[in-house]
Parts: C-alpha cells; sequence; structure tokens
C-alpha cells in the first residue's frame, strides 16, 4: 500500500504491465520467490494469464503471504532473461494509512498520507491485513466484491476516516458502504471505527 513491507501477512503487490507493440499479445505473468543464489524458484508458482490490446496498459496484483524479510522476489512473462525483472527490495514497516483516490476525481495535493489507487483496493478482505487506516473522501465506483472487502476490514478492527471532497460535502456512500453514512462523527463497526474528519491532515495524525 505505501511501499513497506509487513512481515507474516499477506502483501499486496501491483505490477504494471504494457504492450508497447501494435499486435494483442497473451502472457501468462508469474510471480515467484528466488534462491537468491541460483535465481531458482522457491515455493509454488503464482501466475495469472494477461491480455493486453495493443498500446495497453493493466495493473495485475498477486498477494504473496510473506514471512522472510530478506526473500527475493522476480516477475517474469517469459523463459528469457530479457523476460524477467527484479522487484526491488521493499522496506519493512508496519501497518499503513493510506489515502484512496480516483483517477476521475479531482485530487487534493495537501494530504500527507501516501496515495492508493481505489482500483488496486484487494476484492478480498485477507489481503488488507497490512492496512491500519483508510482515508475516503468520496463514493468509490466498485463492484460488490470490494465494497464488501472493505466493509469487512474495518468490521474486523480497521479504521475509516472519512472528510469532505473538493466542495466541502461529506460523500454518500451506497450499496454496502451505506453503513458508512453514520450521522455521528465516529461510530463503531464491528470491531474497527468510522472517524469523520474536516480535512484529510487530520487523518495523518
Amino acid at each position: 500500500y505505501d511501499g513497506r513491507l509487513v512481515p507474516n501477512r499477506f502483501n499486496p503487490v501491483s505490477l504494471l504491465v504494457s504492450n508497447t507493440t501494435e499486435k494483442p499479445v497473451n502472457i501468462q505473468l508469474e510471480l515467484r520467490k528466488s534462491d537468491g543464489s541460483t535465481g531458482d524458484r522457491v515455493g509454488a508458482r503464482t501466475v495469472e494469464d494477461v491480455f493486453l490490446s495493443p498500446f495497453s496498459s493493466r495493473w495485475v496484483q498477486f498477494y504473496p503471504f510473506i514471512t522472510r524479510v530478506n526473500d527475493e522476489w522476480i516477475a517474469s512473462w517469459g523463459r528469457f532473461p530479457s523476460q524477467q525483472k527484479d522487484l526491488p527490495a521493499p522496506k519493512i514497516g508496519g501497518p499503513s494509512i493510506v489515502s484512496l483516490y480516483s483517477d476521475s476525481a479531482v485530487r487534493r495535493s495537501e494530504s500527507k498520507l501516501k496515495a492508493f489507487p481505489e482500483e488496486l483496493f484487494p476484492p478480498f478482505v485477507s489481503a488488507t491485513n497490512t492496512l491500519q487506516a483508510v482515508l475516503l473522501d468520496h463514493n468509490p465506483r466498485w463492484q460488490e466484491q470490494r465494497r464488501k472487502s472493505l466493509l469487512q476490514w474495518v468490521q474486523r478492527g480497521g479504521h475509516l476516516y472519512v472528510s469532505p471532497a473538493a466542495n466541502g460535502e461529506y460523500p454518500e456512500f451506497s450499496g454496502e458502504l451505506a453503513l458508512f453514512n453514520q450521522p455521528l462523527d465516529s461510530a463503531e463497526i464491528g470491531q474497527g471505527r468510522m472517524l469523520r474528519c474536516k480535512d484529510q491532515a487530520a487523518a495523518a495524525t
């Protein structure tokens, strides 16, 4: 979420894949843990089938359970050395505090929080265990599974901060997230909490 790894948890790994040719391509994108000395794969394969139309890009996510902080990871899409990339070693840290943003919404620059694209929010709650708090100033345009994932994360102990949008009004949530349309500035939801804050800076403190 913020570029840091939390040991002994599922950690989302987001890879942006691009097709720079004029022909569509199908690839098998693999994320693997490697033996640092030989480069051989360690453990089971994790593979996603990816289709890319000409001159297009898309995000692909993996959710490895990471136990050792010094493991080395490789993304590959073929057998040749030119078709693989060593992933940079992440910093070690605690659960993240992030601000979810939409590419279609107006982004404000004063937030001190790490901005995280809402389209990459995991569609299942087991991949949210490295999150501590989330800030939202809009109703995300998600399918049902992502809405349920955010709600379940809060119910399991997450803290959701809701701040006014650029127009000064708090967002009106829909679907499963309508539970966050609370009349109070603070409400317990399961083991977690929803809190309203006047600005994004308040959520960073």
